[in-house]
């Protein structure tokens, strides 16, 4: 076996910095965000971390829990999507946008597009309990988001200040703000900064940033630190902040204004705990995909050495087996769990997430060898797949392989529609498939693999 790895090596490993910066991306698709949101709420945290008087160490742990804000925002889609209806990632932007007033905010969603096609009982229900349970419900969502975040923080080792961001940016000045109900001083500052330029960028990309800034002047004192409010509005005065914000070149001024150090490139080790960490990000938007990502990893593994890869070849496809669906945090959760038939528009949004995934590894040096793969995932070798309609051996090696990895765990796993399979059913399934959408190597590697975990033979320790 010794065909090409697609996509070729890169010359340099990039930065912590670079890699949260193109993955931040996907995190603005699943949070309802605008393109680059987080980029910019990073920009304007270390321009504000800066006129307070942040060490180069505080800053860069800032930045990167802004990069990574919305990390938990997958711990809670399902919820969500119960609550108001048929989209659930548009809540957190149609409420987000609309401080003051969240409550209102949320009526109006809950009344509008959220409830999708839900009658009136279905609306009327949702806003008793909203009435009575409004608080211990908002809470429990918040806190399941936070708590998936500080994993994902610690896991990345984003430092405490990392760690703040994720848990403290729903704190308020006043006190009434989650989740401890932290008040002035005894916020964290990075926290306290998290939770200004995020308010004030969400209502500058809506509304201007004269808008922005008399939202935090109005809640300042209330929401908002008010010595970092009149930090804020003394830095727009000196500076052109719309020009510091504009889309291009944005990467390369927020890495610039890290320490040296952060800029220094990864090791292999961390691409790996990386791509593991967004796989269960991924996963964690439905509990029918729970552990799916690393499932597919060991699955896509397992093949690999049956094939004879190199270790290199081996982590290379790791790390795309953990990535695969990173696209789909652009897909409404409402449309992934349809227990029905997808309409068309339906259908369509789910053609394209091949193309998202590989728009953002893209993005990233190293990482581009793999957009190769995972934009690949769902082609056919008989060119009836999507989204380029590629064919036989214009479907990279490693893509054939994660794509069996992929369909044979989600054969065996609980779906909307239907019950998991079982091993033998799910197997035959993928031989009336070999040679159209799988590929038949593959399906022997993957029987092979699994003939040799069942006699007890150790499992792969390539990643």
């Amino acid at each position: 076996m010794n065909e090409p790895l697609a996509g070729a090596p890169a010359a340099r490993n990039p930065s912590l910095g670079e890699v949260l910066c193109a993955l931040s991306f996907a995190l603005d698709w699943t949070s309802g965000e605008p393109a680059g949101h987080a980029l910019r709420c990073a920009w304007l945290g270390a321009r504000l971390g800066r006129e307070v008087g942040l060490a180069q160490g505080e800053q860069q742990e800032l930045v990167f829990g802004l990069l990574l804000k919305d990390a938990g925002c997958t711990a809670n889609s399902e919820r969500l999507g119960q609550w108001f209806g048929h989209e659930p990632y548009l809540v957190g932007r149609a409420v987000g946008r609309e401080l003051p007033g969240g409550a209102a905010a949320g009526l109006g969603f809950l009344f509008g597009r959220g409830a999708g096609a839900s009658g009136i009982g279905w609306r009327l229900g949702r806003l008793l309990a909203l009435a009575f349970r409004g608080r211990a419900i908002g809470d429990g969502l918040a806190a399941a988001r936070r708590a998936q975040a500080a994993a994902i923080a610690a896991e990345l080792d984003l430092g405490p200040g990392g760690h703040d961001v994720q848990v403290g940016i729903d704190e308020r000045w006043d006190g009434r703000g989650r989740p401890e109900g932290l008040a002035a001083d005894s916020i964290p500052v990075g926290a306290r900064i998290a939770a200004l330029v995020q308010a004030v960028e969400r209502r500058r990309e809506c509304r201007g940033l004269k808008a922005a800034l008399g939202l935090a002047r109005a809640e300042s004192g209330r929401r908002f630190d008010p010595s970092l409010v009149q930090k804020l509005v003394d830095l727009a005065e000196r500076e052109d902040l719309l020009a510091g914000l504009a889309q291009d070149g944005l990467e390369e001024r927020l890495l610039l204004l890290l320490p040296e150090a952060a800029q220094a490139g990864r090791r292999d080790a961390q691409f790996d705990t990386i791509a593991r960490a967004f796989g269960r990000i991924i996963d964690n938007k439905s509990s029918y995909t729970a552990g799916h990502s690393e499932r597919v990893a060991h699955y896509s593994l397992r093949i690999g050495e049956m094939l004879g890869l190199p270790r290199e070849r081996l982590r290379w496809l790791a790390r795309s087996a953990s990535l695969h669906d990173l696209g789909k945090l652009a897909v409404s959760g409402a449309i992934l769990d349809k227990p029905s038939a997808l309409e068309p528009h339906e259908w369509e949004s789910v053609r394209v997430h091949p193309t998202f995934t590989a728009a953002i590894l893209e993005r990233i040096d190293p990482f581009q060898k793999l957009s190769a793969t995972t934009g690949a995932l769902f082609e056919h070798l008989d060119g009836s797949g999507y989204p380029k309609g590629l064919k036989g051996q214009e479907i990279g090696l490693e893509a054939r392989i994660v794509a069996c990895a992929h369909i044979f765990d989600a054969l065996r796993s609980d779906r909307p529609h239907r019950k998991a399979h079982t091993e033998r059913r799910a197997l035959g399934i993928l031989q009336e498939m070999s040679g159209v959408e799988v590929d038949s190597r593959c399906l022997e590697g993957l029987i092979l693999a699994l003939e040799q975990d069942a006699d007890g033979a150790p499992a792969s320790e390539a990643a």
